[in-house]
């Protein structure tokens, strides 16, 4: 598990020295709690950062219950809020419920494997479909420690936006539990974004406490 730490702490590295520019951050909190062997309760909040760490620009959380109905297949419902710096000292709000499929799986000792795919159905500004959130994740358990590699993409559903395949995100995370109540992590994240007809891309740096209660 060192080893792969120091792989994660040299991309880290690799990532400042290369493309010191576009370097983000992207601090997580959550928190969650196992009703019981089929349903859980969870809070997340992100922020991202640019510039320096005082230079926020978007704050996102989400509210979700979900739950495990058969051989790894599951559901979730989510409230999600998003807040978007606009300009001119103005935040964009938005407002969705979201309801999507899970499925968890170990195909061997020590692997996890899940995959989720989440309807954003947006209240407000405007009722609507919004977009869809297919997400992999393989997960390396080394006891106390975990690694956690993902991808996610956002695919439109509005027909107003350029591109329906306009976000991708993928996730390289180290994670250490320092005790039954919590885990720290820390991981690099690559965004890419589909803007007039070419993908611009930033690299992140990511921060997670996660408390289990």
């Amino acid at each position: 598990m060192k080893r792969l730490c120091f792989v994660l702490l040299g991309l880290l590295l690799l990532s400042t020295a290369q493309g010191r520019e576009d370097l983000q951050y992207l601090s997580s909190w959550s928190a969650d709690h196992q009703i019981n062997d089929k349903s859980f309760f969870s809070l997340y909040g992100e922020c991202y950062s640019k510039n320096d760490m005082s230079d926020d620009y978007v704050y996102d959380g989400f509210i979700t219950y979900g739950r495990i109905i058969e051989k790894g297949f599951g559901m979730l419902v989510q409230g999600y809020f998003e807040s978007v710096e606009a300009g001119n000292g103005l935040w964009r709000n938005t407002r969705s419920v979201v309801l999507g499929p899970t499925y968890k799986a170990s195909p061997g000792e020590g692997w996890t494997v899940k995959g989720q795919i989440r309807f954003f159905y947006q209240l407000d500004p405007s009722a609507r479909f919004d977009y869809y959130r297919p997400r992999l994740t393989v997960i390396k358990d080394y006891g106390p420690f975990k690694l956690s590699l993902s991808d996610e993409m956002r695919v439109d559903l509005t027909n107003t936006r350029e591109t329906d395949f306009f976000r991708n995100r993928v996730f390289l995370t180290a994670l250490k539990d320092i005790n039954r109540h919590f885990t720290l992590g820390l991981g690099y994240v690559r965004q890419s974004d589909k803007i007039s007809g070419d993908w611009h891309s930033f690299n992140a740096i990511q921060t997670l406490v996660t408390w289990h209660f």
